[in-house]
């Protein structure tokens, strides 16, 4: 074997080694939406209200559909749907707060930022602003490695 042919190997080993490490390192939907460690870039910010609101659509428009409407609702019925609502209600809620700190944590803030929210109005946008339209940190910070390369 030449030595150009062993060069040629180990780079390819090499490559491959690197994308197996590249998808070892993906975090899961679980770990993006529940585990609050980590760091999510903006697309993740902006594209789960975005999925979000297209499930709970779907999901009045199923309820509708087996409900048969909104004015031959019987008792249980109403009382299965507003369950289903609340028991929804606690794990998107979570998912939330999780996707508002891990994007605090890209842009090397802790999660305690968002009590800017706090604050009527100006706290709000401020915040919609910082999360949503600063550019994360570059490279590794307290909080874990750069994300914009695994999503």
């Amino acid at each position: 074997m030449s030595l150009s042919d062993r060069n040629y190997l180990r780079r390819q080993s090499l490559a491959l080694h690197t994308q197996e490490e590249a998808d070892a390192d993906k975090p899961s939907l679980k770990a993006v939406l529940f585990l609050i460690s980590g760091r999510v870039p903006r697309f993740v910010f902006w594209i789960y209200p975005i999925v979000l609101v297209f499930f709970i659509a779907l999901l009045v428009m199923l309820a509708g559909l087996l409900g048969g409407g909104a004015n031959t609702l019987d008792t249980v019925e109403e009382g299965a749907i507003t369950f289903l609502s609340l028991a929804l209600s606690l794990p998107v809620a979570w998912s939330t707060f999780v996707i508002h700190v891990k994007r605090c944590h890209d842009l090397d803030k802790s999660g305690w930022f968002l009590l800017w929210n706090l604050v009527p109005i100006l706290g709000g946008l401020w915040v919609i602003f910082n999360l949503g339209f600063l550019r994360g940190t570059e490279g590794r910070n307290e909080f874990g490695p750069d994300v914009r390369e695994l999503f």
